[in-house]
């Protein structure tokens, strides 16, 4: 009885280095790929605050009390430009757009470079970025009430 199970134990060990034996590895590359689109995204953007001077000739989100509207570009390549401000909205009575002898706006980007409002594009830099707009009257005061200024960055692929 024990021979006959040493001799079936053999037998299947036997088979298992046989068939173990005839097993071969393969290897078979795997690919996998993907595409950057050549789009740039613009987002999280958060008004600015515009103050007045003190001799209320001009309203600045530099001055004390003021902040820069602040948004994130995506673009890993490209040029980003602003254009020049314009008076969007504000109280009845508000001097006009025209009557606001210069308006200007800058954009900074993540790097520290920046770009002037009507200037030539410069080279995109992804991440955070701040517009600042100074608005002057130099010949009069402001006239009193709530303005609302606009500028559009534009970031090109």
């Amino acid at each position: 009885m024990l021979r006959r199970s040493l001799f079936a134990c053999a037998l299947m060990l036997a088979g298992v280095v046989g068939f173990a034996s005839s097993a071969k590895a393969v290897s078979e590359p795997v690919t996998l790929s993907g595409t950057i689109p050549t789009a740039c995204i613009i987002d999280s953007v958060v008004p600015g605050t515009l103050v007045a001077s003190g001799d209320n000739k001009t309203l600045s989100s530099t001055l004390s009390g003021g902040a820069a509207a602040t948004l994130n570009i995506n673009c890993t390549t490209g040029t980003v430009s602003l254009t020049p401000p314009t008076k969007t909205g504000g109280d009845p009575g508000t001097t006009l757009d025209g009557d606001i002898e210069t308006k200007t706006a800058k954009l900074t980007l993540s790097d520290t470079t920046s770009v002037d409002s009507g200037a030539t594009a410069i080279p995109v830099a992804a991440g955070a970025a701040t517009v600042n707009l100074v608005a002057t009257d130099t010949s009069a005061v402001l006239i009193p009430g709530a303005y609302t200024f606009s500028t559009t960055v534009t970031v090109t692929p």
